[in-house]
């Protein structure tokens, strides 16, 4: 799922978000167990990931390709 998911721009990415937490919400509200929610669960949790990432991009980008190095000669 994390590949289809990188391509939506950051906006998207946070409706989409929005959508499953309010979706697992009400099913565990309605009773459903932890455990059922699985799926759930782990989806949000990719899309806080892929959230996170595009956020912060200096974070998780190639370290050779950042602008900021000092020539150490």
């Amino acid at each position: 799922m994390k590949k289809d998911l990188w391509h939506l721009d950051l906006e998207r990415l946070k409706t989409l978000y929005q959508e499953e937490e309010k979706q697992l919400e009400r099913r565990l509200l309605s009773g459903a167990s932890w455990e059922e929610v699985v799926d759930e669960r782990r989806r949000i949790g990719e899309l806080y990931s892929i959230i996170y990432k595009k956020s912060n991009p200096e974070q998780f980008g190639n370290p050779a390709e950042n602008a900021s190095r000092k020539n150490l000669d």
